[in-house]
């Protein structure tokens, strides 16, 4: 019950705190290099994650996953999405080639209920489907999706767990920063 589901929500807080050098942590870094306060650190941190290919994908990730469950033929939706050259949220990921290992450990926190097998099982579909038409295995946002499908969560929450849980890394990526002299400057290649 719902013991089940605090413990995954905390897996997934952990699991979302720090993810390298995303662009919203190092959005905290550049901030903090320049001396701005923590609180604005977050706030840089939290514009870039609200863009739809960072923070903002979660969401999009479930309603593909909600269409996958209502209609049944992920096969069928992802490759017309594909066809059609859109953005399909939630697979691949340019650090994971062999699968984001975050959402086995999320998934195998999700609680023993009949809502949380349901999500499960469409997410299994979906990660089929995209591994047969060559799209890649699913990441964080398909297993925030996928949580807050089993949860009976509201659509947004997947973003907010994902910001609450990454916030923790942006706080300590801002504080280590601080204690480095230089202002993070990247330099701009000319495009070929």
């Amino acid at each position: 019950g719902s013991s089940e589901g605090v413990r995954a929500i905390e897996v997934t807080l952990v699991m979302c705190a720090d993810h390298d050098l995303n662009a919203s942590t190092f959005t905290a870094r550049v901030a903090s290099s320049a001396r701005a306060d923590l609180l604005h650190c977050i706030i840089a941190a939290l514009a870039t994650f609200s863009g739809s290919r960072h923070g903002g994908s979660p969401p999009l990730a479930r309603d593909m996953l909600d269409e996958i469950a209502a209609q049944g033929r992920a096969h069928d939706i992802l490759s017309a999405r594909a066809a059609r050259g859109q953005h399909i949220p939630g697979l691949g990921h340019a650090l994971y080639s062999h699968g984001d290992s975050r959402t086995v450990v999320i998934a195998e926190a999700m609680p023993d209920t009949a809502e949380a097998a349901q999500a499960l099982a469409t997410r299994e579909e979906l990660t089929e489907a995209a591994i047969r038409l060559n799209l890649g295995k699913p990441n964080l946002d398909v297993a925030l999706g996928t949580l807050a499908r089993g949860l009976g969560l509201p659509r947004g929450s997947s973003s907010v767990l994902f910001a609450i849980g990454r916030m923790a890394g942006w706080v300590a990526h801002a504080l280590e920063q601080r204690e480095r002299p230089e202002l993070l400057r990247p330099r701009a290649r000319p495009c070929p």
